[in-house]
Formats: C-alpha cells, sequence, structure tokens
C-alpha cells in the first residue's frame, strides 16, 4: 500500500505517516506471583541459557511487530550492567518442551532480535527494546531464546514468575567458566509484558525523507533529486516504485529494489 505523497510548491515538506498502534501485552500475574532466578538469566553464574515458549493466544490474533520485551523484576543487587547479553525469537509449532536439553540458537535458526547490556532495579521493568523488530503470526507460538554472556557471577536478580502457568514451557541452565552445552532443567515461567506495533500491511512503503534537493538555499540549478524510504509493512521490501514530478510535468517513475527490513530506511 502507498505511504505518502509528497508535493513540492514553494518548499518541500513530507506529510506525516502513521504507523500500527502500539499495545503492551502482559503474560503472568503481578499479584499473585512467586519467585525465580533463572529467566531470562541466572545471574549467580558467569554464564546461562534460557528458552520459554510464550502461546500464540496471548498476543495479537492477527500479523504484528514485536518492538519489546521486559521481564519484571522484584529484587535486585546490581550496581552495574550486565553485559554481553542476547535475545532471539523463533516462530514454532511447539506448545511446550519435551526435553531441556541445549539449542544454540544461531543453528536452531532463531532470529537475533537484541543485544547489549542490562541493569535490573527492583520491582522495575526490565524492558529491552529490540534492534531487529520481530514479525509475529498467530499461526504459531513463539520461542524466546536469552543468552547470558556476562562472564562474571555475583548478579543476583530476582524475578517475578506465574505460579499458575505451566512449567514445561520455560528451561534454563547456568555454570561457571563458559556457557553450558548441557541439559539443563524446568523452571518457573517469567511474569512478562511484550508491546506490539499492529499492521495490517504486509507491503507498506513511505517516504521519510528528501535528502536532495534541500529545502532551504534552493538558487537556479541542477540538483539530484533523492529521498529515504521507510518499509512500514511485516514483510521484507525488496521492490517499489517512486514517482515524482517537477514543476507539475510529467510524471518520472523511480523503479527502486534491495532488501530493506520492516521499519528500516534506505
Amino acid at each position: 500500500s502507498l505511504g505518502n505523497v509528497v508535493n513540492t510548491s514553494d518548499w518541500y515538506y513530507i506529510k506525516f505517516v502513521g504507523g500500527g498502534s502500539s499495545q503492551y501485552h502482559y503474560i503472568g500475574d503481578t499479584v499473585n506471583y512467586g519467585i525465580e532466578y533463572e529467566v531470562p538469566f541466572y545471574g549467580y553464574d558467569d554464564y546461562s541459557w534460557s528458552r520459554i515458549i510464550l502461546p500464540g493466544w496471548r498476543l495479537p490474533a492477527s500479523a504484528t511487530l514485536i518492538r519489546n520485551i521486559a521481564f519484571k523484576v522484584e529484587y535486585s543487587y546490581l550496581s552495574a550492567a550486565v553485559n554481553n547479553q542476547q535475545c532471539y525469537m523463533k516462530l514454532v509449532s511447539d506448545s511446550m518442551f519435551n526435553t531441556a536439553d541445549y539449542v544454540n540458537p544461531a543453528s536452531d535458526g532463531a532470529t537475533l532480535v537484541w543485544s547489549g547490556s542490562v541493569l535490573p532495579k527492583d520491582g522495575e521493568w526490565m524492558d529491552v527494546s529490540l534492534n531487529t523488530p520481530f514479525v509475529f503470526n498467530n499461526n504459531s507460538n513463539l520461542m524466546i531464546y536469552w543468552m547470558n554472556n556476562d562472564g562474571s557471577g555475583d548478579n543476583d536478580v530476582e524475578w517475578l514468575c506465574d505460579k499458575y502457568l505451566n512449567n514445561n514451557n520455560a528451561i534454563a541452565c547456568s555454570d561457571y567458566g563458559s556457557m553450558p552445552t548441557y541439559t539443563g532443567w524446568w523452571t518457573e515461567f517469567p511474569v512478562m509484558r511484550i508491546r506490539t506495533m499492529g499492521r495490517s500491511d504486509t507491503n507498506s512503503v513511505a517516504l521519510s525523507e528528501i535528502v536532495s534537493p534541500s529545502a532551504e538555499g534552493i538558487t537556479p540549478g541542477t540538483y539530484p533529486i533523492q529521498a529515504m524510504i521507510r518499509n512500514l509493512g511485516i514483510a521484507d521490501l525488496t521492490s517499489c516504485n517512486i514517482s515524482y514530478s517537477i514543476n507539475h510535468g510529467t510524471p518520472v517513475t523511480y523503479a527502486w529494489t534491495g532488501d530493506l527490513p520492516s521499519d528500516f530506511v534506505d
């Protein structure tokens, strides 16, 4: 679908482009909760991994973009950030874990959606904004992988967990010295918050910036025409037609091709 139209008169401008609506989805009970130590990461050990399966019915019924993921903190002993954290996501048909075996998320076909550092604080949500928004469809369940490669223990954090959710939906493992690649164990499901941005269009693109000619200091002459587009759809954008005209003349169409993920610009 067409994102917007740019007009020119005495100046250049871009009409405001609206996206989808942002929604928060809460998973777990924040009133009658329990305490767990292992999901997303276990701070006492140097390294840890965890995986959870989130049932698809807990997220929107239509295709959507996952923008943020957050875990509720009960208590944190941390005074400095925990580094070298990674979060992966993958759509799966499994509704629970049959084993607690270690899985390398990259080898498992999961998408690295975020990497960086976190600093959980007492009673707050440890929220991360995904570097790569993840496309979710309601025909599947969501596997979330968390890899803790901080390399230093004594980072104790107590996480809220839901006492009533199926424990076969969360597994974890931790160790000193190196990332454990052996079988882990079942654990409690964490209390979570996920922010989605609803999008009804699979393919949608908008003009986000006119680079050249500039809106200021225009003098008679020849200027290159350069613009930036943003992918507003939930699918990767590989082509689109960009039409423009000068002084209400005959429209000229430029056929753009590339590989632009959702919400990225080129």
